[in-house]
């Protein structure tokens, strides 16, 4: 039961007959499950158009770039502010040499509005692993339950053994007998 459960949620518990709780542990991986995968494609929908959005205000090049560069674009206005402040810090390794790497936004808004985007898709793809630490939970919660269940299950069973009488009555033809037997395991 516990394997079971352990590599599908529930199917521990309705190995032991707990039909019912056996459901709700699979319902609760179905919906957990189909949480994961929304927030992954809503924060990568999110993330895209954050992307597309970029090079349309502020003339940037999104191919092959690495995630930090969507983060300075979100926070500075142009490479030549961002380049500065890299040189400010002493942080000569940062600066942006190559063409690829240029932006300029047509507003502060729009700048704005993209940081907003970037951050929101980050927030889904963050709670997506939220919800797949909630996978590994309901695993591991329904693998416990399902040795509890099977514990109460053996149980009862030993109970119904224990309180069984067995009662038996035997008629012998030699010598004229009547034997009655009456039995209660201990």
């Amino acid at each position: 039961a516990f394997i079971r459960s352990l590599i599908v949620p529930g199917a521990g518990e309705r190995y032991v007959g707990k039909k019912t709780l056996g459901k709700a542990f699979l319902i609760s991986e179905i919906t957990l499950w189909l949480g994961y995968v929304a927030f992954r494609q809503y924060g990568k929908w999110i993330k895209d158009d954050a992307k597309t959005y970029a090079a349309t205000h502020a003339n940037a090049q999104i191919n092959g770039k690495p995630s930090q560069f969507f983060v300075n674009i979100g926070i500075y206005n142009d490479i030549d502010q961002y380049n500065d402040a890299q040189q400010r810090m002493r942080q000569f390794d940062k600066v942006y040499q190559s063409e690829d790497y240029f932006w300029s936004w047509d507003s502060e808004e729009n700048r704005r509005s993209f940081e907003r985007m970037r951050i929101s898709g980050d927030r889904a793809l963050n709670r997506s692993m939220f919800v797949l630490g909630g996978i590994f939970a309901n695993h591991i919660i329904s693998a416990i339950d399902a040795v509890w269940q099977t514990y109460r299950y053996n149980k009862k069973l030993k109970q119904k053994e224990q309180t069984q009488l067995m009662f038996k009555i035997q008629y012998k033809a030699y010598p004229e007998a009547i034997t009655i037997n009456l039995l209660k395991p201990f």
